[in-house]
């Protein structure tokens, strides 16, 4: 075989064994959530809105239930109901 040649599979060799993550990063993208927390009365004031799969990521609703979050990736809606 020629030089030439051994190099040519070295190099296929190569390409098709190195992982594909290491030719690039996988950017996240952000996305921005907003919404109203309400019940049968109203807006709720106060409730905590938090990303389940990101940690540190929440807010708070405010006077009128209202909240904006900004969120990395995927995200996963997740409710708690509570009877006073």
């Amino acid at each position: 075989m020629k030089n030439t040649q051994k190099y040519f599979i070295l190099l296929l060799m190569l390409i098709l064994l190195v992982p594909s993550n290491i030719w690039g990063q996988e950017t996240k993208k952000e996305i921005i959530v907003k919404g109203v927390v309400e019940d049968d009365l109203g807006p709720i004031i106060g409730a905590s809105v938090v990303a389940k799969n990101q940690a540190g990521v929440g807010v708070i609703t405010n006077t009128e239930g209202n909240f904006i979050v900004s969120l990395l990736g995927s995200f996963i809606f997740s409710h708690m109901s509570c009877l006073f």
